[in-house]
């Protein structure tokens, strides 16, 4: 399979079925996790936002304003 449709057949899986353990959507999650990630770029440097992925890793994953937010990288990175 090429990339293109990896990444198509992804965002359908990722529409279609993630859901938590108590059955609702992570859809709201997924909008949550791309704005904390662009609500840290600096456009006076041209640093953070979502170049590097550094909210997968600490000490930006475990900020207070990120928590619940290893759900919606879970998935993504499966």
């Amino acid at each position: 399979m090429n990339s293109v449709n990896s990444r198509t057949d992804k965002r359908y899986s990722l529409h279609d079925s993630e859901k938590r353990d108590n059955g609702t959507s992570l859809t709201g999650t997924f909008v949550r996790l791309a704005w904390h990630c662009s609500g840290s770029y600096s456009k006076e440097d041209g640093s953070g936002g979502s170049d590097g992925a550094r909210m997968r890793f600490n000490p930006e994953a475990s900020w207070g304003g990120n928590a619940g937010l290893g759900i919606a990288r879970d998935a993504l990175e499966e």
